[in-house]
C-alpha cells in the first residue's frame, strides 16, 4: 500500500493545535484551506473536548496514541485514528482510518531523510516496543512518574533545609572551638613558663617526687598547648581561612633544619635519623611556616611511634612535576583499617607512642589540608610492626619561559 492510497492526513501544528502546514492530505480537496485553522475546530462538535485533550496530552507527555476522532470532511463525518508527536516547538498530527494505516503513513514519511522524521522514527519505535498501548495504562504511568517527581522535589527541599541547618551548627561549633582554644592558650602558656622557670631555677632544691610532679606538669602543659594550636589550625581550615603566604624556598634546606631540630629527641629514644637528598638543591614555592608544620608533624610522629634502636629515613627526590619528600620509620605501623581513618580529624589511631607520648588526633588531618592547599598530595603505606612511610608530593615551580 503506497502513501497515495492511504486515506489520511498529516498536519504540522503549533502547541495550541493551530495548523501551520499540511504534510500529507488525502481527505480535503484543498490543503491551503486548512492552514491557520484550529485542529479541534475541524472535528465534530461532540469530539472537540476530546480533541483538546489530545492536544494537551501531546504537549504534556511528548506524544499521544490511540485517539479516535470524528473528522468533518466535505460535510461528511469521517472517523480517524490519530497519533500525535511533540517535535521541538511544534506538534505533528497523523490521522488515518485505522492504526495500521497511520503507522504505514508514518513509515512512508520516514523515507524522507531529515531530522524531523528521524525524531518520528525514534518515538514510534519506542511506542511499538512498549506494551503500554492503552491510554489508561499510559495515564497511570504518567501519574506514577508525577508522584515520584513530587516526592523527589520534597526530599530535595528537606535535604536543602537540613544542609542549611548543618552549616549553621558547624559554624557555631567552629566559633566555639576557636574561642575555647584562644581562651585556653594564654593560661596554658603561663603554666608552661612557670614550670620551665622552676625546672631551671629550683630543680636542685626539689625532692625526687617533686621533680617527677614538675615533669608531669611540663609534659601536660606542652601537650595541651600543642592540642590548642592544632584546634586553632583545624578551626581556620574548616572555616575556609587557611592562608598560605608563599615564597620561593629551598626544600632541602628546610628539611635539613627540621631534622636538626628533631635529632635531639630521636637520640633520647636511641633512634637514628638520616637524610638522603640529591646534591642539587630543590626549589619550590610554598608557605615556609606551614610546610615546616608538615615536616615537624611527620618527623615527630615517626619518632613517637618508632622503637628504640630503630632507624628513620627522610629522603628527598624529584620527578618531572613534583618534589617528593618521604619519611619512613621502622615503628609500630598500622593496619588497613587504621589507614582508612588516618586523615580523619579527632581520630586517634594509636593512643600513645612507644614511650607513652600523647596524640591529639588532629595533626595528620591538618597536614593533609596544608599539603593539598599547596596543590600537592600525601600518601601513606604501612604494615603492622614493620613501620610506615609517608610520601608528600609538592609541585615544582613551572618554567614560565
Amino acid at each position: 500500500m503506497s502513501k497515495k492510497n492511504i486515506k489520511g492526513i498529516v498536519l504540522n501544528c503549533n502547541p495550541d493545535g493551530l495548523i501551520k502546514s499540511v504534510i500529507h492530505n488525502e481527505l480535503f480537496s484543498s490543503s491551503q484551506d486548512l492552514i491557520g485553522k484550529s485542529f479541534p475546530a475541524l472535528l465534530e462538535p461532540e469530539d472537540i473536548p476530546k480533541g483538546l485533550n489530545f492536544i494537551h496530552d501531546i504537549n504534556t507527555k511528548q506524544y499521544s496514541f490511540d485517539y479516535y476522532l470524528n473528522f468533518k470532511v466535505n460535510n461528511q463525518s469521517v472517523r480517524l485514528y490519530f497519533i500525535g508527536l511533540k517535535l521541538d516547538d511544534d506538534i505533528l498530527l497523523v490521522g488515518s482510518e485505522n492504526h495500521q494505516e497511520a503507522f504505514i503513513l508514518i513509515e512512508e514519511m520516514q523515507k524522507i531523510n531529515n531530522e524531523q522524521t528521524n525524531v518520528i522514527r525514534k518515538l514510534v519505535k519506542e511506542k511499538v516496543a512498549s506494551p503500554l498501548s492503552d491510554d489508561k495504562e499510559m495515564q497511570a504511568l504518567f501519574n506514577e512518574i508525577t508522584r515520584i517527581n513530587n516526592e523527589l522535589v520534597n526530599l530535595q527541599r528537606e535535604l536543602t533545609q537540613k544542609n542549611v541547618e548543618l552549616e549553621r551548627l558547624n559554624s557555631i561549633k567552629n566559633s566555639f572551638i576557636g574561642m575555647a582554644a584562644h581562651d585556653l592558650r594564654n593560661p596554658l602558656g603561663v603554666i608552661q613558663n612557670y614550670a620551665e622557670f622552676l625546672a631551671e631555677q629550683a630543680y636542685d632544691n626539689l625532692t625526687e617526687n617533686q621533680r617527677w610532679m614538675l615533669e608531669v606538669i611540663q609534659k601536660s602543659a606542652q601537650f595541651m598547648l600543642g592540642l590548642v594550636e592544632d584546634l586553632l589550625d583545624y578551626n581556620k581550615i574548616e572555616s575556609g581561612k587557611l592562608e598560605l603566604f608563599k615564597s620561593t624556598i629551598s626544600l632541602t634546606t628546610t628539611v635539613e633544619r627540621w631534622i636538626a631540630i628533631q635529632s635531639d629527641l630521636a637520640k633520647r629514644k636511641g633512634i637514628g635519623l638520616t637524610l638522603i637528598a640529591p646534591d642539587v638543591d630543590i626549589i619550590i614555592e610554598a608557605d615556609v611556616r606551614k610546610l615546616e608544620q608538615v615536616f615537624n608533624n611527620l618527623i615527630s610522629n615517626a619518632i613517637k611511634f618508632s622503637f628504640p634502636e630503630s632507624e628513620i629515613t627522610v629522603s628527598i627526590a624529584v620527578n618531572e612535576n613534583y618534589a617528593i619528600l618521604s619519611v619512613k620509620d621502622q615503628g609500630i605501623g598500622m593496619s588497613p583499617e587504621q589507614l582508612d581513618k588516618l586523615f580523619k580529624p579527632f581520630t586517634r589511631i594509636v593512643a600513645e607512642g612507644t614511650a607513652g607520648e600523647k596524640c591529639t588526633g588532629l595533626g595528620l588531618s591538618i597536614v593533609k589540608k596544608i599539603v593539598e592547599g599547596h596543590g600537592g598530595r600525601i600518601e601513606v603505606s604501612s604494615t603492622p610492626n614493620k613501620g610506615a612511610e609517608f610520601v608528600v608530593y609538592l609541585p615544582l615551580i613551572k618554567d614560565k619561559s
